[in-house]
């Protein structure tokens, strides 16, 4: 049995160790300048100018964590108030930004902050200003884009939490005479707490290595860790000062995920939840001063409470949907740049794109590496999956630790470090080098998926085939897989997402004369700024909303099949026991 929990594990071990473990192994390697030892590297990041950087990107991070949080807990709050009849439009409001690429969305920001934008537009039209304000590329305009980003990274985890709550508790603190702001503050809030904190964590983690929002929107005086490092790379060609530069990045990631190790395993792992969040209710929130304080604040305010929250929640769904939407009718503008709303209306931009060689080209290489990424991804973590499933409890927490691992990884830290060890054996540029990190990156999503679906499998079913000759395989290949198929379609087009809109990687590791769709797409948002990218965007948009929807579509027949042969074997047992007893 031993073995055959090895022989499942090892395509996902293998991905974390060829493209995680060694290339940061190399990494250290080149900045310590091995094998003669030398911390200049090091030593040079003690001067102010990567201080700066380093507190501004702590600091920004901070801020965009703390904006996620002032928006989006009385947004959630609010979204599960509605009820579950409204459940499927939040979800939507939620999940197509999540899925949507950080490249877009922040093409989208431009549109909207720009001088010739939404904003601008609508100032000057009320005659609220006489000339457009700067808006897109200063920090303030930066900030609202990350906020926007990481909204849904936020909000998915504490709608998740905060349907798992129990409100009786809360409508028995009002029978005891609580007020609803107290009821709220003292009972509701210990019960997410845990939640709160993973989400907050995450939010403040995956900021730390930011790229694309700060490279497009941010101003020139700004520059995150991420950028620093690629500038390193790219235009100072210093292989070791950029390797030192990731090493601190992912040293203060992982510092962080230390730190709040326990929220993070009660988010990510479901079996912690309920054990993390009885804990914490053992603590009552009053015992703190900050508690006290926000209680305070909250009596204070108590007669605008529903109005506030009902506000916050328009606006954050507002922030969350609203750049989406630009992009419709943006796609359809004739105008050779970009302004908002457009002009004049055309399909100009959509027939560039479609017959430009180069352009059509990328996105064939892009659709090639997200299905293998997400083909490799999904085996990988069905595999492991299958592995843990029928491991005790405290192994199988282990071992999704040990697949989540990509997460707490900056994407640049890995397009770097796989970009020393791919240019010493001579593979930049090798689609196969693309793939393993594209599955990499989408192995925790599609480990977690798999194995939360195999851990609601009733494996009496695959007991009961074997008594009747089955083999394992036969048993695997014709009970286990048909029952999960939808989570597996799941696991698929969620990892096919990941890799199919990944910039950081391939800014390091594609091929200069043959990119991917991402990299061509953000070459242009950076020379011409033109409505090409908006037409590319809402084509793929489209498409994604589509295979979100038919997996949807497909788990429901799956699930109706399912019930309908269980009622028709029931039937068949029946009447084969009425016509023994006659």
């Amino acid at each position: 049995m031993r073995s055959a929990h090895a022989g499942l594990l090892a395509p996902a071990l293998a991905l974390l160790f060829f493209f995680l473990l060694l290339p940061l192994l190399v990494a250290v390697a080149i900045s310590l300048r091995l094998p003669a030892p030398d911390l200049h590297a090091y030593a040079e990041l003690i001067g102010g100018t990567f201080r700066a950087i380093l507190f501004g990107t702590v600091r920004d991070s901070a801020i965009v964590a703390f904006g996620c949080l002032l928006l989006g807990l009385p947004a959630s709050y609010a979204y599960v108030r509605l009820g579950s009849r409204y459940l499927p439009l939040i979800m939507l409001a939620v999940l197509v930004p999540y899925f949507t690429s950080t490249l877009i969305r922040s093409y989208a920001w431009i549109a909207i902050l720009g001088n010739q934008g939404l904003i601008n537009r609508a100032l000057l039209g009320l005659g609220l200003v006489s000339a457009p304000v700067k808006l897109a590329y200063t920090w303030f305009g930066m900030i609202v884009a990350m906020i926007q980003v990481q909204l849904p990274l936020f909000v998915i985890p504490v709608l998740a939490v905060m349907h798992r709550c129990d409100p009786s508790l809360v409508r028995a603190a009002k029978t005891l005479g609580a007020d609803p702001v107290t009821a709220f503050v003292t009972v509701y809030l210990p019960q997410i707490r845990p939640g709160l904190t993973a989400a907050v964590v995450m939010v403040f983690m995956t900021t730390l290595g930011f790229y694309v929002t700060p490279a497009l929107l941010g101003p020139p005086s700004t520059l995150f860790l991420s950028q620093s490092i690629e500038m390193r790379i790219n235009t100072l060609s210093d292989q070791p000062g950029a390797a030192a530069q990731s090493i601190v990045l992912l040293a203060l990631t992982i510092v962080v995920a230390w730190l709040f190790f326990r929220p993070l395993r009660a988010s990510l792992i479901p079996e912690e939840q309920d054990v993390a969040r009885g804990a914490t209710a053992e603590r009552p929130l009053r015992t703190f001063a900050i508690a006290r304080i926000l209680q305070r604040c909250a009596e204070a305010l108590s007669p605008l409470r529903w109005p506030a929250f009902v506000g916050i929640a328009l606006l954050t769904t507002l922030l969350l949907v609203g750049p989406l939407l630009v992009l419709f009718p943006l796609s359809f503008s004739d105008a050779p740049y970009l302004s908002f709303p457009p002009a004049s209306y055309s399909t100009r931009w959509y027939r560039v794109y479609l017959s430009d060689s180069d352009w059509m080209r990328a996105t064939f290489l892009s659709l090639c590496l997200g299905l293998a990424g997400a083909a490799a991804a999904t085996l990988s973590g069905g595999l492991a999956a299958l592995a843990m499933a029928r491991m005790a409890p405290l192994l199988r927490i282990i071992l999704l630790l040990v697949c989540a691992v990509p997460l707490i990884v900056p994407p640049m830290v890995l397009g770097t470090s796989v970009f020393y060890l791919a240019a010493r054996l001579g593979w930049v540029g090798s689609p196969i080098i693309l793939v393993g990190c594209y599955a990499l990156l989408s192995l925790p999503y599609a480990t977690m998926i798999l194995t939360t679906a195999l851990a609601r499998f009733d494996w009496q079913l695959p007991k009961a085939a074997a008594t009747l000759g089955a083999s394992p395989t036969v048993a695997l290949w014709t009970i286990v897989l048909p029952l999960i198929l939808p989570s597996i379609a799941g696991a698929f087009i969620f990892s096919f997402f990941v890799g199919f809109d990944d910039v950081n990687v391939a800014l390091f590791l594609a091929n200069p004369y043959d990119r991917p769709l991402p990299i061509v797409m953000l070459d242009d948002i950076r020379d011409t700024l033109n409505p090409r990218t908006a037409s590319v965007a809402v084509i793929f948009f489209l498409t994604a909303v589509l295979l979100c929807l038919l997996q949807a579509t497909a788990q429901r027949i799956h699930s109706y099949v399912a019930l309908r042969r269980f009622k028709l074997t029931k039937d068949q047992h029946v009447t084969s026991g009425i016509e023994v007893e006659a």
